[in-house]
């Protein structure tokens, strides 16, 4: 799977884009918590023992921001309006006269 594949992905509000999201929070959650417990506190094994607690909360943090993320598309916003842009027009809302 190509890279530009899954940035135009991530950028969607889609299912596909919600479970791509979801994943990657995951990853990010368990790897920054693995770095600031296993690596700085050189506590290995404490990272390992936590993982009761520690996926699943990972997991309902990753769901929750998933989901609010898109949330708005199942009410799509309103096209912005549009403006004849004649001539006539913008003369008179400038003031002068053809």
């Amino acid at each position: 799977m190509g890279v530009a594949y899954l940035v135009g992905l991530a950028r969607q509000r889609s299912l596909p884009a919600a479970a791509l999201l979801f994943l990657l929070l995951v990853d990010e959650i368990e790897g920054i918590v693995f770095v600031a417990v296993g690596i700085v506190l050189h506590r290995v094994d404490l990272f390992l023992a936590a993982q009761d607690a520690l996926f699943p909360a990972a997991v309902l943090v990753a769901a929750a921001a998933s989901v609010a993320r898109n949330w708005r598309r199942a009410t799509p916003a309103p096209p912005p309006a549009v403006e004849p842009l004649e001539l006539g027009v913008l003369a008179e809302r400038i003031g002068v006269a053809r």
